[in-house]
């Protein structure tokens, strides 16, 4: 598996899941990620915010988060 800086992948992300895959929080979700992959966790993971390209942010932990993508979501409901 190869890694990627966010600024050289597509503007466009569509991410088709299950509804079943949805879970009540990033805690919950982290979990499954860390029960799913076990023999290679992934390092670099993100969560979805709100970017504006033109806002002045001098929070230290949204630092290269300047990247604005479009992600699509498929859900299809399996319950």
């Amino acid at each position: 598996m190869s890694t990627h800086k966010i600024a050289s992948l597509t503007d466009n992300f569509i991410v088709f899941a299950k509804t079943s895959q949805l879970v009540k929080d990033t805690g919950q979700g982290l979990t499954g990620i860390k029960t799913n992959c076990k023999e290679s966790i992934p390092t670099n993971i993100s969560a979805v915010k709100n970017y504006t390209l033109e806002k002045e942010d001098d929070n230290f932990l949204n630092y290269g988060n300047n990247n604005s993508k479009n992600l699509y979501l498929l859900l299809l409901e399996d319950l």
